[in-house]
């Protein structure tokens, strides 16, 4: 399914699996898929990580979102 506008980016995880991310053009990553597995973070799920974590729900307030986009940023 298309996710807008947006760049796709092959990542890997620092336990050796392989993840694309797409980017939008913000710059923040709203979709995440498990290239082994197939497993994926949609963006319905990163929109409600970030609603809970401006909330202040869940460990450390992080979502998956959230970790991913510091990382990336902090690769930058």
């Amino acid at each position: 399914m298309p996710t807008g506008p947006g760049r796709y980016r092959v990542m890997t995880t620092k336990t050796g699996q392989k993840v694309r991310l797409h980017f939008t053009p913000r710059g923040t990553v709203n979709e995440a898929k498990n290239l082994a597995t197939g497993a994926r973070h949609t963006p319905e799920e990163f929109r409600r990580d970030r609603r809970q974590s401006k909330r202040g729900y869940g460990p450390g307030s992080l979502t998956v979102a959230d970790r991913i986009n510091q990382r990336v940023r902090h690769r930058s």
